[in-house]
């Protein structure tokens, strides 16, 4: 049952993710046991246990746009400070660390062979389907993947992707900001009057009314809204100034949004965020509408989205990245409407990426 929230008040976290740590720590182990060298008298294990932190990936992670990748060939991404690498072998894609399990090189810059291995380029050893960790699925046009096995619910979706009379285009977008803060930033409905105002944005300084937050579940929240856009792009978007809007956002890294103009014109911002490193994170936007539909007034739209997410990007690089500092000076005064925000800081606290490890070492017999 949805719960409405009237006062400005961070409360403590209701709840915690359900922890697969026990889990995820047996299936590394299963895929990359510590192994004996016959012709060798020494060993490698574990340095440290790659899941002695909060289970922060114990959840489904876009790694991109599908139609992005160059399935010919491995490519290398990081979640924080984990090093993947993905491959396709036949049908499937796989992803792994990317350390070899030999003497620790890279694996991104190695070939996939015929039997669909991925083979390192510093020795030829072969990583097949045995070393994977975790599961990948294609989902709403993009690739998702976790390492929890057992998880059986789909990626997080968009409505209205594939529906009669909408189309949809894919953006990508690299921020100069932490996780924390880019959640924080889709959530917040008093930026857009600064951040996107003027001539090629949306925003207006008079900011918006009959704003309602609610705490879906432990994980998720949302608020909706009414907004009257600027004059330029109302001129753009027709049926009048206002507009009823909805966000969403789904611990850790998902968010929609809906944006409705009169009756009939739907508007839809997805984004899948993947922190690339403690203070960068790639954005995965999904523009979804039922209005300007033909190809050139489609790509308008795109063009439309780019310029209000460039203007985001602006504002992600302003972010400070002296994170001591700002844990002594900011967060101390609120603004209205910011009870959401303030309760995705508290839920956000224990999946920091940067605190994650996936740190292996095992060798595979020749």
């Amino acid at each position: 049952m949805m719960r409405q929230m009237t006062q400005v008040r961070p409360g403590p976290i209701r709840g915690t993710l359900r922890t697969t740590q026990g889990k995820l720590r047996k299936q590394l182990l299963e895929t990359h046991p510590p192994t004996l060298d016959k012709n060798s008298s020494t060993h490698s294990v574990a340095l440290q246990d790659p899941f002695s932190h909060k289970p922060y990936l114990s959840n489904w992670h876009c790694l991109g746009f599908a139609q992005r990748f160059d399935w010919t060939k491995p490519t290398e991404l990081n979640i924080g400070d984990i090093p993947l690498v993905v491959w396709k072998n036949g049908t499937d894609v796989l992803v792994a660390p990317n350390v070899c399990k030999h003497l620790g090189s890279t694996l991104h810059e190695g070939a996939i062979d015929e039997e669909g291995c991925l083979v390192c380029p510093y020795h030829g050893l072969k990583h097949g389907r045995e070393h994977a960790i975790g599961k990948t699925m294609m989902h709403q046009g993009k690739l998702y993947w976790t390492p929890d096995t057992t998880l059986h619910a789909t990626p997080p979706s968009i409505p209205n992707i594939n529906a009669k009379g909408f189309v949809h285009s894919f953006l990508e977008f690299d921020m100069d900001a932490s996780l924390e803060d880019c959640a924080m930033n889709t959530m917040d409905v008093n930026h857009p009057g600064w951040v996107h105002h003027g001539t090629i944005g949306f925003g207006n300084r008079g900011g918006p009314t009959d704003v309602i937050h609610r705490e879906l579940s432990d994980r998720s929240v949302s608020l909706q809204f009414k907004y009257n856009a600027n004059r330029v792009v109302s001129a753009t978007k027709g049926k009048g100034r206002s507009t009823k809007n909805f966000h969403f956002y789904e611990l850790p890294c998902f968010t929609w949004s809906v944006v409705t103009f009169g009756q009939d014109r739907l508007l839809y911002i997805g984004a899948d965020f993947l922190p690339l490193s403690r203070h960068k994170t790639r954005w995965f936007v999904t523009v979804v509408h039922n209005y300007y539909t033909n190809p050139i007034q489609k790509k308008a739209v795109e063009m439309a989205a780019r310029l209000i997410l460039s203007q985001d990007q602006q504002q992600m690089g302003r972010q400070s990245k002296y994170d001591d500092m700002r844990k002594l000076v900011s967060s101390k005064h609120h603004l209205p409407f910011e009870v959401r925000i303030v309760t995705v800081v508290e839920l956000f606290c224990p999946f920091r990426a940067h605190a994650l490890r996936l740190i292996y070492r095992a060798t595979v017999p020749g």
